[in-house]
């Protein structure tokens, strides 16, 4: 289970974390983290890549996660991203490693 801190994620931006809070999400009526939370991490992954230690597939996934939240938002008023994107994106992450 991810820890919250201030209502944002408390984790690093690491690879390993990505792949931990997609599981979190895919997780879905387990996972006391809203996707808003979920996708704002993912963007704020993506603004610190680092090329020194990160891989740009991993980068390209979180701001597939945090994009595709913003598309979905305005047409839900409950979960928005479901546990199958949740699973591609985590898929995609394994299939680069």
């Amino acid at each position: 289970m991810l820890k919250l801190f201030n209502g944002k994620i408390d984790l690093p931006f690491a690879p390993e974390s990505l792949e931990q809070v997609l599981i979190e999400g895919r997780d879905g009526g387990e996972s006391r983290v809203k996707d808003e939370v979920i996708a704002n991490w993912c963007f704020e992954f993506y603004l610190d890549y680092r090329p020194a230690f990160d891989k740009e597939h991993h980068r390209n996934v979180a701001l597939e996660v945090s994009t595709q939240w913003e598309a979905d938002c305005e047409n839900s008023s409950s979960r928005i991203l479901s546990p199958e994107q949740f699973q591609t994106w985590i898929t995609l992450l394994r299939e680069c490693a």
